[in-house]
């Protein structure tokens, strides 16, 4: 499962769709790095770009939890300071890593869901959603492309 995670290892340029309260979609691009750390336990992602016309910096660490057998992604940024952290398996054919967790708001918790898919050699979709009111809806769509 490490291995999985570190062949992700690279720069990539990111084409972003967010969904505002009402729906509203915005466009945005980012850049992210991603590199193994910690002795190739854990692959950091370094995301800098623009969310709602302000500059965005993110930080993440995703690994394996060898003893409960489940992905662990844990996710800071600049948009607040609480962290989100997830849980999740990875499919059967390899090529989608479903994470769900919940996030502290201050209207309270917000649970979501993350789906990272390898689309290609080069690619790879991330799509969050999270469950706002009882309902579920897309929060966000970034299109990772390998330089």
């Amino acid at each position: 499962m490490h291995s999985w995670l570190g062949g992700h290892a690279g720069t990539y340029d990111l084409d972003i769709q967010t969904m505002d309260a009402q729906g509203k979609p915005a466009s945005a691009k980012a850049t992210a790095s991603i590199a193994m750390v910690l002795g190739g336990r854990f692959q950091e992602q370094r995301l800098t770009g623009t969310f709602m016309g302000k500059p965005y910096e993110g930080y993440g660490l995703t690994g394996y939890d060898n003893a409960k057998k489940e992905f662990v992604n844990y996710w800071f940024d600049t948009m607040g300071t609480a962290p989100s952290v997830a849980r999740g398996a990875r499919s059967a054919d390899g090529k989608t890593l479903t994470m769900t967790g919940s996030w502290d708001m201050p209207t309270g918790a917000m649970p979501f869901k993350q789906v990272l898919e390898v689309t290609g050699e080069k690619t790879m979709t991330f799509k969050m959603t999270a469950t706002m009111g009882g309902a579920e809806m897309t929060m966000m769509e970034a299109k990772y492309t390998r330089k």
